[in-house]
């Protein structure tokens, strides 16, 4: 018997993909963490995304836009994102993968403007797969 997580890959619409806020790369105290029951505001959500997208890092979010537009999303490639579900909904949190939601998010909040150049990058988001 293993005790590794049995892990089930799932396909989500990423508008049920939630940010974790509690992310330890996001805060550094422990009264900044956000509850469980308010991880869907979409001020925390907007906030994290903020976070996410001006974290000075090698990976940058528009370079994982641009990588997304060009190629889809392939999880196979960049690393499925891991998520659990959050309770009494159809909703997920990432655990893992929050970068590349961020990136997501980008692309879908200006769909119209990629719609013409980029219909298989948008088609490869209307659902995509993780691992639960």
């Amino acid at each position: 018997m293993s005790l590794a997580p049995q892990l089930e890959q799932i396909s989500v619409d990423p508008n049920k993909l939630y940010l974790d806020p509690n992310n330890p790369r996001l805060f550094s105290k422990e009264c900044e963490r956000v509850p469980l029951e308010n991880i869907k505001d979409p001020g925390v959500q907007e906030s994290t995304g903020k976070k996410i997208f001006g974290a000075k890092d090698k990976f940058s979010i528009k370079d994982l836009v641009e990588a997304i537009l060009t190629n889809g999303y392939i999880p196979e490639a960049g690393g499925f994102m891991f998520v659990r579900s959050l309770a009494d909904t159809d909703c997920y949190l990432v655990l893992e993968g929050n970068r590349r939601l961020t990136a997501i998010r980008t692309i879908l909040l200006d769909e119209g403007k990629h719609k013409k150049d980029y219909p298989a990058a948008l088609k490869s988001l209307e659902e995509i797969d993780v691992l639960e």
